[in-house]
């Protein structure tokens, strides 16, 4: 299920970066986040783990931090992940 906020403030990079280090996502604990092309302890980058997860607002914020829609993860997510920016158009 694709999932909006519905919050009119606008994410940014820095704040889906804080986001995770917040929630202590294992792709992303005990490491540094701070950079959007960043992979993790798995191999996966955020904007794959904002594909997983369905949220549009963060997939959004990441893209236009200069996210890597190009980059393959842990499972291949790339296809996954083009195919919700199709759906987005962005």
């Amino acid at each position: 299920m694709l999932e909006t906020s519905g919050n009119s403030q606008r994410l940014n990079a820095a704040d889906v970066l804080r986001r995770y280090k917040d929630e202590e996502l294992p792709e992303f604990c005990e490491i540094p986040l701070h950079d959007v092309n960043q992979a993790g302890n798995f191999g996966d980058r955020p904007i794959h783990v904002a594909s997983i997860r369905g949220s549009l607002d963060e997939i959004a914020a990441l893209v236009h931090g200069g996210a890597d829609v190009d980059a393959t993860g842990e499972r291949a997510t790339r296809r996954y992940t083009t195919h919700l920016l199709k759906v987005m158009s962005l």
